[in-house]
């Protein structure tokens, strides 16, 4: 082997350092957890009064009932919150400020329906009481692969992730706690959410 065949063999092994395409015009949100990135991008047309909801609880723009204190607060609402509810390679669950499900922010969500379709990982919808469309609030689901029986349950999906989709899976990864099928023995965090508007 030439040196020259050699070096540009070794070029081929390393890995991209180039920088991922810049994302399209639209809506996203940038979900920091502590096994890495992934972005989602959110559907304000085809779900207007859910994203915005969405969207000023991550900034800090809404108010809403503390749980823990009973009192309306301001903080960013996903910041350092585990995802509570998980079944490998299938979803993940996030956003009750008591990381169990049960936790209220005082209000829900006005009806809202689209025809999207879980089609296809990734999709971002909101989760609700079996169904109960009207008990939607700050709780957000995650898919993990297709999941067409969840058509008939009439989620509402707000969003799409569009970069990082193995960094969700690997979130969704680990043991059950005794007893159930979805609460991890050892949840994950979601650190932070950023929004982006590109024009």
């Amino acid at each position: 082997m030439t040196i020259m065949a050699g070096a540009l063999a070794a070029q081929q092994r390393r890995p991209s350092t180039a920088p991922p395409a810049k994302l399209p015009a639209g809506e996203y949100a940038t979900f920091l957890t502590n096994k890495g990135t992934f972005v989602a991008e959110l559907y304000p047309k085809l779900a207007p009064k859910a994203v915005a909801n969405f969207v000023e609880l991550a900034e800090g723009k809404r108010p809403y009932k503390d749980p823990s204190t009973g009192g309306l607060s301001m903080a960013k609402l996903y910041e350092g919150l585990l995802f509570f509810r998980a079944q490998p390679g299938a979803f993940l669950q996030v956003g009750d400020p008591t990381n169990s499900g049960t936790g209220s922010l005082g209000y829900t969500l006005p009806l809202e329906k689209n025809d999207l379709k879980f089609d296809r990982p990734g999709r971002m919808a909101l989760a609700q009481s079996p169904g109960d469309p009207t008990s939607r609030g700050a709780q957000i689901f995650f898919t993990l692969k297709a999941l067409p029986e969840y058509n008939a349950d009439g989620f509402l999906i707000i969003g799409q992730i569009v970069r990082g989709l193995p960094v969700a899976i690997a979130l969704s990864q680990g043991p059950s706690q005794a007893g159930t099928r979805d609460r991890p023995r050892y949840p994950n965090t979601l650190k932070s959410v950023t929004i982006q508007d590109i024009k």
